[in-house]
């Protein structure tokens, strides 16, 4: 019969894993440094192999040691999804919930679904993190966020992906620029046109890549920016256009700070999304955080109200 590995042997392990040294474990675990080396060792011996390699100050995972690390993450983070289970009895009066969300949800959309969450479950504390469609999905598979909102594509199997809204993107530009009036702008007119966009890995960079693209449309990009309140100012005074959701846009028109257009002969719409991961267990806060955005955010893309 196998021997069992000591599990306090693994979690002082996984912690230097995680961390990339001994000293920060040791910090993290409220323990001595010379204690965190000490199990690592035993649990070397234990496994009659080498875990980790230190060439100066630095330590580098074996690759025995990296495929323990993917193990013991796992196995901890279900003893994390015990615990969370049996917190969950006590009808959501606390406990805290981690959303990341990209740009145009983030900002535009989950205030509101947050404001009702919390009228409903103050208890419950929620940590909202802004980023990109690419960063989100790694913060989700990373275990660092619960549920992801998405506006771009993501291809992992790990992922399940359910769609809760459309989304209509718009072309964007200041009151007086060459798009000229009317609903619609003509691909032809946009070849000359400088372009303000966002980021590689925005999922708002990705559609309109591919809608630009579908349109024959290759844009003169003069700056690429990773904040979508730092391209509106730019768009407004004049520098050029962008493509962006019309629910990010909605205010800003009203005040007639900008003016939207939609591709003549194209539908730029996308899903927006939700992704969590496959094999994780999603608390009572996540479920009812996510049916209570797949009831609003829809509504409110319809109604105009963002």
């Amino acid at each position: 019969m196998q021997e069992a590995i000591n599990l306090h042997h693994l979690f002082v392990f996984s912690a230097v894993a995680r961390t990339g040294s001994f000293t920060r474990a040791a910090d993290e675990l409220f323990i001595t440094q010379p204690a965190v080396s000490k199990q690592v060792r035993q649990l070397e011996h234990d496994l009659r192999t080498d875990l980790i390699e230190q060439i100066g100050r630095r330590i580098f995972l074996t690759e025995a040691g990296e495929l323990l690390a993917d193990y013991a993450a796992n196995i901890f983070s279900m003893a994390s999804d015990a615990r969370r289970a049996m917190v969950e009895l006590q009808d959501l009066e606390r406990g805290t919930l981690t959303i990341a969300a990209s740009e145009t949800i983030g900002m535009y959309l989950l205030p509101e679904v947050t404001r009702g969450f919390l009228a409903r479950y103050p208890g419950v504390a929620l940590r909202i993190r802004i980023m990109n469609t690419t960063n989100v999905a790694e913060s989700v598979m990373s275990y660092d966020a619960e549920i992801g909102f998405i506006e771009g594509p993501v291809e992992s199997s790990s992922l399940v992906l359910d769609d809760i809204a459309m989304d209509e993107l718009v072309l964007v530009a200041a009151p007086g620029s060459p798009l000229g009036h009317g609903q619609f702008a003509h691909p032809a007119m946009l070849h000359a046109l400088p372009f303000i966009l966002r980021e590689s890995g925005s999922g708002t960079r990705a559609v309109a890549d591919a809608f630009l693209e579908a349109a024959a449309v290759v844009p003169r990009i003069v700056a690429e920016i990773d904040n979508i309140e730092a391209i509106k100012r730019v768009v407004a005074a004049g520098l050029g256009c962008t493509v962006l959701s019309r629910a990010a846009v909605s205010s800003d028109v009203a005040a007639g700070q900008l003016i939207v257009r939609r591709l003549a002969g194209a539908e730029m719409a996308r899903p927006l999304r939700v992704a969590t991961l496959a094999q994780r267990r999603l608390s009572i806060a996540a479920r009812e955080f996510v049916a209570m955005a797949s009831g609003e955010i829809p509504r409110m893309l319809t109604s105009g109200e963002s």
